[in-house]
């Protein structure tokens, strides 16, 4: 797992038919990470607060060290 600054973790998200890259956000009042999700792809997807729907995340591997 790639971590980066502020506890952030390097993702590709699908939801749908949309994919993007983004990050997860590391929540340490919940113990537990945070997807934030474009207004693009909730207009896209047909997402709205409340409903529950399908994500697939996919953390990106650490680049290799030389």
């Amino acid at each position: 797992m790639s971590k980066q600054a502020f506890g952030t973790v390097r993702v590709l998200a699908i939801v749908g038919g949309t994919h993007w890259k983004t990050a997860i956000f590391l929540d340490t009042k919940r113990g537990t990470y945070l997807l934030p999700i474009k207004a693009e792809v909730r207009r896209r997807e047909q997402v709205q607060a409340g409903m529950v729907f399908e994500i697939s995340i996919l953390i990106e591997a650490e680049e290799e060290m030389e």
